[in-house]
């Protein structure tokens, strides 16, 4: 369990890490799990990224790299990870680390579950630099294998009442139940910063994908919160979002790329694929102006009707 002590802080029991990729010392996939949440994840990242090598896509297949929160419908945890692109020496492919977050921590305020959420991510991070440092498999899994972890307790801090019309946009889409994609590009880090203190939201997002730190570029980038949790997890947000478009054919390299044995339905980067049946949550664009509009010719929102700039 977790406890709130007299100092006004906030306690994670200790937890395990689930691994899954490749790294450059290893001419294969590195894989450990700490149960059936990250099986889940492991086979939406299989199936996905094998999609966008059949699209074309190219590496990086991840720009920034991203961290993310999921909300785990039937299972006993939720995720919380983080995602960077990788290869083996050869072929491109994902290094994914999560760990299992207690489902009690999304019912608390948005500023102490996004603070729960920096001191994971900010672990992880340090722990991908030394398992990114192993020099072999049998290193690498003695690293990984049985481990347990625990993050220092996180103070709990007082909401500085920061206002924000964007945050009132986006809490207007995610109280409604709206996947809300959000410009960060356009925003400084100061408006980001007074955007996240001054979200209020009836129930905290169910869905997160953030960049890491030093994410800036000319490309643009998106952050993502959304309110069903897994299913709301697309492999397209993970690619840049101004990707050079190429031709679908597999290099030499991948042709020998095995299939995995399980799938699970991810959306693949193609203009030509056919649209599922299934019913998707609409993406609402979050920006200055609230316009309802189309954009067809976003790659990431090809699935869903967006709000767009004027």
């Amino acid at each position: 369990m977790f406890f709130f002590n007299k100092k006004k802080e906030f306690t994670i029991p200790a937890f395990s890490l689930g691994v899954f990729g490749k790294l450059p010392f290893y001419k294969d996939f590195l894989y450990s799990s700490f149960g059936s949440e990250f099986s889940e994840l492991k086979m939406f990242f299989d199936t996905g990224i094998n999609q966008l090598h059949k699209s074309g896509v190219r590496r990086p297949l991840v720009k920034p790299a991203r961290n993310f929160y999921l909300f785990m419908e039937n299972f006993q945890n939720d995720l919380v990870g983080c995602v960077w692109d990788s290869h083996d020496g050869l072929r491109a492919f994902p290094f994914i680390i999560a760990a299992p977050i207690p489902k009690k921590c999304r019912k608390e305020s948005f500023t102490l579950f996004w603070n729960i959420l920096n001191q994971f991510w900010g672990y992880l991070g340090e722990y991908y630099k030394e398992l990114a440092n192993q020099k072999s498999p049998s290193e690498f899994y003695q690293a990984v294998k049985g481990s347990k972890h625990q993050l220092n307790a996180i103070a709990i801090e007082e909401e500085d009442g920061s206002q924000s019309d964007l945050a009132i946009k986006a809490g207007m889409y995610l109280n409604d139940g709206l996947l809300a994609r959000i410009p960060l590009s356009d925003m400084s880090d100061t408006d980001i910063v007074h955007f996240l203190n001054a979200l209020h939201l009836r129930e905290n997002p169910a869905m997160i994908l953030w960049p890491r730190e030093d994410w800036r570029s000319d490309d643009p980038v998106s952050g993502y919160m959304g309110t069903t949790g897994f299913d709301e997890f697309r492999i397209s947000f993970f690619p840049p979002e101004l990707a050079q478009e190429s031709t679908p054919e597999e290099s030499p390299e991948e042709e020998h790329e095995q299939e995995p044995e399980e799938t699970k339905e991810a959306v693949p980067v193609s203009e030509s694929r056919e649209e599922p049946e299934e019913e998707v949550t609409e993406v609402m664009y979050v920006n200055d102006q609230l316009v309802n509009t189309e954009n067809k010719e976003d790659p990431h929102n090809n699935r869903e009707d967006a709000v767009g700039e004027n």
